[in-house]
């Protein structure tokens, strides 16, 4: 009796392209079932902030220094506070599209639900 190695099944990633929604990708953002995610709950949507600014803006985190250095900058590669907010307004702006919430209501679900926490920064 000769026995085969185990196959373990392969893992593909599944990509579409939603036509007519370019305009509104503004940041890096997945969604999915529970092949991304094998606990509750079994879809999420998930944004990435990263640490950039327009030129000509001083974040509300760094007011309170002279932002004539920070102005012309539009990345701050190491401002872990910009990333964080940039991806709390992804998502803000994510449910306030797709589940109709006012930008109120849903800076109130993201933060009663889940907010953001550095566990969740890496």
């Amino acid at each position: 009796m000769t026995l085969s190695p185990s196959r373990k099944p392969s893992r593909a990633v599944k990509v579409s392209v939603r036509k007519g929604l370019g305009a509104k990708v503004k940041t890096v953002n997945f969604e999915g079932g529970n092949q991304l995610h094998r606990i509750t709950p079994n879809k999420f949507y998930a944004t990435v902030g990263h640490p950039f600014k327009p030129a000509g803006m001083v974040p509300p985190t760094h007011k309170y220094l002279d932002g004539t250095k920070l102005m012309g900058l539009t990345n701050l590669s190491e401002d872990v506070t910009l990333a964080a907010r940039n991806a709390l307004i992804g998502m803000i702006d994510w449910l306030v599209t797709n589940k109709n919430l006012t930008r109120e209501h849903a800076y109130l679900f993201v933060e009663c639900r889940g907010g953001f926490a550095h566990r969740q920064l890496g």
